[in-house]
C-alpha cells in the first residue's frame, strides 16, 4: 500500500500533467489552429486515460477535487486525507498552468479557460456543470468503487472527458473538474463565474455519489 505522501504526489502530478496536456492544448489550438474543439477534447480525454492508468494503483486516481468529496461525503476517505488530495490537485493544476504561462507567454484567459459561452447565462452554465459532473462521478463510482474495475475505468472515465468538453464546451467549457479551471483562474488572475466550476461539478459529483452508494452499492 502506498504511504500517504505518494498518494498526494500522484494525485499533483497526474492533474499537472492532465491540464498541462488539456490546457497546453487549448492554447496552441488558440494561438494556431489546427485542433478544433474534437483535437481539444481527445486531449484532454487521452491524457486522461494515461493519466489514470499511471496513478490509479497509488491514490485512486481521482484526479478530481469533485471525486475526492464525493468519495469523503460517503465515508470513503477520511477528512483530512480528503483535504490533503484537494490540495495536492490544486497544487499540480496551478504548476501546469504556470509552466505554459511561461511557454505561451501573455496568451488570452480565454484559450485556457474555456469559460462560459457567450451570451449563456452564469444558471445554465451551473446547471451543465453539475449534471456534467454526475456523470463522471457517477461512471467514477460505478467503474472504481463498485465494480472494483480500474482497466475499464481509465477508458470509461477518459470518454466522459471527452464528451463533456464536445457536449459543454460551448456552454460552460465543459470542465467538470474544478482542478482543470483553477491553476488558469489563479495564474492568470482571472475569477469571473469561477464559482460554477465547484459548484456545479460538487453538487453534481455528490448526487451521483449518493445514487451509487445507497442505490446500487448494496445491491451487487
Amino acid at each position: 500500500m502506498a504511504e500517504s505522501w505518494q498518494k498526494y504526489v500522484a494525485e499533483a502530478f497526474g492533474v499537472f500533467a492532465f491540464v498541462f496536456i488539456g490546457a497546453g492544448a487549448a492554447i496552441a489550438n488558440g494561438t494556431s489552429g489546427g485542433l478544433g474543439v474534437f483535437g481539444v477534447a481527445l486531449a484532454h480525454g487521452l491524457a486522461f486515460v494515461a493519466l489514470f492508468y499511471a496513478t490509479a494503483y497509488i491514490s485512486g486516481a481521482h484526479l478530481n477535487p469533485a471525486v475526492t468529496f464525493s468519495l469523503w461525503a460517503t465515508g470513503h476517505m477520511k477528512t483530512l486525507d480528503g483535504v490533503a488530495y484537494i490540495v495536492s490537485q490544486l497544487v499540480g493544476g496551478v504548476m501546469a498552468m504556470l509552466f505554459l504561462k511561461i511557454i505561451f507567454a501573455a496568451t488570452p484567459e480565454a484559450l485556457s479557460l474555456g469559460g462560459i459561452g457567450e451570451s449563456i447565462p452564469t444558471g445554465l452554465a451551473l446547471f451543465v456543470e453539475a449534471i456534467l459532473g454526475f456523470i463522471f462521478v457517477y461512471v467514477y463510482f460505478s467503474t472504481v468503487i463498485n465494480q472494483k474495475d480500474l482497466r475499464h475505468a481509465a477508458l470509461a472515465l477518459g470518454a466522459v472527458v471527452m464528451g463533456a468538453i464536445l457536449a459543454g464546451g460551448a456552454l460552460s467549457g465543459g470542465m467538470a473538474n474544478p482542478a482543470r479551471v483553477f491553476g488558469p483562474a489563479l495564474i492568470l488572475n482571472s475569477w469571473g463565474s469561477h464559482f460554477i466550476y465547484w459548484f456545479g461539478p460538487f453538487i453534481g459529483g455528490l448526487l451521483a455519489a449518493f445514487v451509487c452508494h445507497f442505490g446500487y452499492s448494496k445491491k451487487r
